[in-house]
């Protein structure tokens, strides 16, 4: 009896250490790393992100290219109504959505000529910040 105590206190204690993104909880103003195809949302529920997929025409590591390219990230930010959001590591890194701002901070993994990136191993790092207005 007292082993599955010891267990369930065990269990307990390792759900309750888990990290904010594996909760899908958005640290507002640190920058977070999310996945793809995954929803997050702030601790009041009130806002929620999720990246739906990554457009990535960066210079792959191995190659000389012309121009650096950029990585774009399409997404979605609900509030009270859902809104499409795009943001680019060029040309548009952060947008702002009603009161908050989101930045796009990285696209991981950068691109390499000797393998493919599929969609399910980008990982997008924002910062939001609440905006007061």
């Amino acid at each position: 009896m007292k082993v599955k105590v010891i267990i369930t206190m065990f269990l307990l204690v390792f759900a309750a250490c888990s990290s904010d993104e594996e909760n899908h909880i958005l640290s507002l103003g640190k920058d977070q790393q999310v996945r793809l195809q995954e929803e997050y949302a702030s601790p009041d529920q009130n806002l929620k992100i999720g990246v739906e997929h990554v457009d990535d025409s960066r210079c792959p590591t191995g190659v000389v290219c012309v121009w650096e390219g950029e990585a774009t990230v399409y997404m979605y930010v609900r509030l009270q109504e859902v809104n499409e959001l795009v943001l680019s590591t060029v040309r548009q890194p952060k947008d702002t959505v009603q009161n908050y701002e989101i930045e796009l901070i990285d696209v991981s993994p950068y691109p390499d000529i000797s393998r493919e990136i599929e969609q399910k191993d980008y990982k997008v790092t924002l910062k939001v910040r609440k905006l007061d207005r």
